[in-house]
């Protein structure tokens, strides 16, 4: 992968390639630096003997013999701390602490590599209520399973609670660690509840870049969250950029902007204009961020007529798009996105649709399917590996003109006792 473009895995030959499913998440639970030795616990009520037999084991640890813990596997751990909270309540809650730090340092012993798995979503709603297609954005209730659900979103109706639809459907075991809006612009962050003492310095921020007035105020610009999870920096951009497949150039500018701008404290003079010095990447939080991911409706369009463009969709033709794709034209020069990686554009173009269709756009305009919606990501250094499990559409929601990108990450972490 070249520093100076996107990198894309190359697409099935055949067809649009195969989706990969996520592999086990892992075990990041609270752990505390006391201990206050072996106790005798109930079982829990209707608990089978396999798992009675993995809470002895945990029971019978000490600090010299953790690698007898290495023979329980993540599932069954998951299995027991994702009990539901009326099931907690009756074991000793400081029983149930210890089990929950034995897991988590179990992650973070010297023979283990920590990770976290990240379910991304970006989702023009269009001004559009939709209720019911947010829950669908992290999947049914009690089917998350994954370290963070980020959840960008673009035109997002004023009468819309996002963050209490998108808890409803993540569960009891997920928490909000925060929320950047700015008007319809809208990015949040929810994490497994037992993560949260080790989330801090958490951060928001906002950069507007102009807007549109009228029913649903389409607000351009970006907002984005950042804090350390452990010993490692993570920062979360969602934008909304200018549209038209003519404006490639103010959406570079547009990036620029909000690469130099997102929680700089000089960027505005103190009447208010912005005042932003186009410091070198690296003194930026995007250059100093160890792992960043960007999201949104970028804007980026898919050069050509309607015609030929559909001809390449309907052919299956992947190589073709990509190399009229506004956005890796734009990376490979070297304007955009330097250091960035995306996962292989082998879905169909989300935009623009026939809402409640699974038809490009019939109207007068004819406007040439494009893949606005993306995300990517980047990390600072070698000590810290993304994977890409899933880069995919989600095509069952249809309320938009737009379709939901979604993307699976895992995040090797550097290794790192616990102290």
């Amino acid at each position: 992968m070249g520093n100076s473009c996107i990198h894309v895995e190359r697409p099935a030959k055949n067809g649009y390639e195969k989706k990969r499913k996520m592999p086990c998440t892992s075990a990041y639970v609270y752990a505390e630096e006391k201990d206050y030795g072996v106790r005798q616990r109930p079982r829990l009520e209707g608990q089978d003997r396999d798992v009675e037999e993995v809470r002895l084991k945990i029971d019978g640890l000490n600090g010299s013999d953790m690698a007898a813990f290495h023979a329980l596997t993540r599932k069954d751990i998951l299995w027991f701390l994702e009990r539901s909270l009326s099931d907690k309540e009756k074991i000793h809650s400081r029983g149930i602490r210890r089990i929950e730090r034995k897991a988590y340092m179990l992650s973070n012993t010297a023979n283990v590599h920590p990770y976290l798995s990240l379910h991304v979503v970006t989702w023009n709603m269009n001004g559009k209520v939709a209720c019911e297609d947010l829950g669908k954005l992290v999947g049914g209730r009690g089917e998350s399973s994954l370290d963070l659900y980020v959840i960008g979103l673009q035109e997002v109706p004023n009468c819309i609670n996002a963050t209490s639809l998108i808890l409803n459907a993540l569960g009891g075991n997920y928490s909000l660690v925060a929320a950047s809006v700015m008007v319809s612009l809208q990015l949040f962050i929810f994490a497994r509840t037992v993560m949260r003492p080790f989330i801090n310095d958490v951060r928001v921020d906002k950069v507007g870049i102009g807007g549109l007035g009228g029913v649903v105020r389409r607000h351009k610009g970006a907002v984005g969250v950042a804090f350390k999870y452990k010993h490692t920096s993570f920062l979360f951009i969602a934008c909304h950029l200018s549209p038209h497949e003519s404006n490639v150039g103010e959406r570079n500018v547009q990036y620029q902007r909000i690469c130099h701008a997102i929680f700089s404290k000089a960027r505005r003079s103190p009447n208010g204009t912005s005042n932003i010095n186009l410091s070198p990447a690296c003194k930026t939080a995007v250059g100093q961020s160890d792992v960043v991911v960007w999201l949104g409706d970028l804007n980026y369009r898919i050069e050509g007529n309607r015609k030929s463009v559909s001809f390449l969709i309907n052919q299956n033709h992947q190589k073709l798009l990509r190399a009229k794709d506004q956005l890796c034209r734009e990376a490979e020069r070297g304007e955009i996105f330097h250091g960035f990686c995306e996962g292989p554009l082998s879905f169909r173009p989300t935009y623009k649709y026939d809402i409640g269709t699974d038809n490009y756009d019939t109207s007068a305009k004819e406007r040439v399917p494009s893949w606005t919606d993306r995300i990517l990501y980047k990390v600072k250094n070698n000590n810290i590996k993304a994977d890409v499990q899933e880069y995919d559409c989600i095509d069952s929601i249809k309320t938009s003109d737009h379709r939901p990108v979604k993307a699976l990450l895992t995040i090797h972490l550097a290794k790192q006792l616990v102290k």
